[in-house]
């Protein structure tokens, strides 16, 4: 099994049990849904359709290969945590993204234009809380 191909699949299962779905109601959904009686015998598209329906309809998205997109994402959340941006949502990183570099998605960044949007999240992140700090 492919390492994405098992991602998926530990992602499906930990959906099931965070949604509190006992096993005979999972293959009970396989079977109606899918016409099989085991994850294992869903393509990939359909262990993300699986996912997506365990989810209450959030879409799954695995993290990206490149290192430098997952430090977007680090430095966002980080950002998120201390309450700097307005909008702390996905659509609110791509929107800094796509001001920055004009492209719709982090993951299509290559490494110089990552690097442009990573030192503007580092000094945003650093004038706010140094505007944050006693005087």
């Amino acid at each position: 099994m492919p390492a994405d191909r098992a991602q998926l699949n530990r992602a499906v299962h930990a959906a099931k049990r965070h949604a509190g779905i006992d096993d005979d109601t999972y293959r009970a959904k396989l079977r109606e849904k899918f016409n099989v009686a085991s994850s294992k015998d869903l393509t990939d598209d359909q262990l993300r359709e699986l996912l997506t329906d365990l989810n209450g309809g959030k879409t799954y998205r695995p993290k990206s290969k490149k290192p430098y997109v997952r430090m977007i994402f680090a430095l966002w959340s980080e950002m998120c945590r201390q309450q700097i941006p307005d909008n702390r949502t996905r659509k609110g990183l791509i929107a800094f993204v796509k001001r920055m570099t004009q492209i719709d998605d982090p993951d299509w960044l290559d490494y110089q234009q990552a690097s442009v949007v990573i030192e503007a999240l580092k000094d945003w992140q650093e004038r706010e809380l140094t505007k944050r700090k006693p005087k």
